[in-house]
C-alpha cells in the first residue's frame, strides 16, 4: 500500500487539501501498470510547454484482479492555479463512473516512483 498526499476534489485542488493521506494499493503484478502511468505523467511534465488538461487526460488503467475487480484510472490534469496533478481513479462498478478520484502532485509521484523501485527490489531479492 502507498500513501499520498492528495486531494479528491479536481475542482478544489490547492495546499490547504493535502492534510489528507489517500491509499493506493498495489500488487506485484500491477506495478508495470503504475510505472507506465508514472512515465506519462514525467513525459507530459517534460514537454516545453506542457498542454494543458481542465479535465482529467485518461493515460493507463488496469482492472486489478487482486481487489475484485476495481479498475484503476490514470490521468493527467492541471488545476485552475496551473499545478499538474497524477489523478488515481478508483472505479468499483461496471458503471463507468469514478467512485474515488484522487490527484497527487508532482513530488508526490517521485515519491510514489521511488517506493515501487524499492519494493520491485525487495521482490527481487526475496526470489534469490
Amino acid at each position: 500500500m502507498y500513501a499520498a498526499q492528495g486531494s479528491s476534489s479536481r475542482f478544489n485542488v490547492n495546499k490547504d487539501n493535502f492534510n489528507v493521506t489517500y491509499p493506493l494499493w498495489i500488487n506485484e503484478s500491477e506495478v508495470d501498470d503504475v510505472e507506465l502511468a508514472i512515465n506519462k505523467y514525467r513525459h507530459w511534465r517534460a514537454e516545453v510547454i506542457p498542454r494543458n488538461h481542465s479535465t482529467i487526460e485518461p493515460i493507463n488503467e488496469y482492472v486489478s484482479e487482486w481487489m475484485n475487480g476495481v479498475t484503476f484510472k490514470f490521468g493527467l490534469y492541471n488545476s485552475e492555479q496551473g499545478e499538474a496533478f497524477l489523478s488515481i481513479c478508483y472505479e468499483f462498478s461496471k458503471s463507468g463512473v469514478c467512485t474515488f478520484t484522487y490527484m497527487i502532485d508532482e513530488q508526490s509521484v517521485e515519491l510514489l516512483s521511488d517506493d515501487l523501485n524499492k519494493f520491485k527490489q525487495n521482490l527481487f531479492d526475496f526470489d534469490s
